[in-house]
């Protein structure tokens, strides 16, 4: 399986709000990363009981990643090469062809319970 990896980070140059894209050329999937948030071990303890009772801010979990012009620009350059790797046409059939497909599908199954 063939990965390309691409790191963009943010203009404060703080790692945390680093964007990591895993490119699955096979797969045809693009998979964004970034990294939440950093705290101390007592805080980690307190976020990971609220999670086991199912506690849940209204808010959702975020972070910001600040993109300046040139990552704005390699950003747009990654996503039109995974759009050129993973662009494959898609076989779309008409409801005719459906409905053919389905009946033949039926009689498979009718005569695989009449043996």
């Amino acid at each position: 399986m063939e990965l390309a990896v691409k790191y963009i980070e943010c203009a404060c140059q703080d790692v945390g709000c680093t964007l990591r894209f895993d490119l699955y050329e096979e797969d045809g999937e693009l998979i964004i990363t970034t990294h939440l948030s950093t705290n101390g071990f007592f805080a980690r303890v307190k976020n990971a009981i609220k999670y086991i009772f199912g506690y849940k801010t209204k808010f959702g979990c975020f972070n910001d990643t600040l993109l300046e012009r040139d990552q704005i620009l390699e950003l747009r350059d990654l996503c039109n090469y995974a759009i050129a790797k993973i662009n494959k046409p898609k076989k779309t059939i008409s409801p005719d062809e459906f409905r053919q497909l389905y009946q033949v599908i039926s009689e498979r199954e009718k005569a695989e319970k009449q043996e």
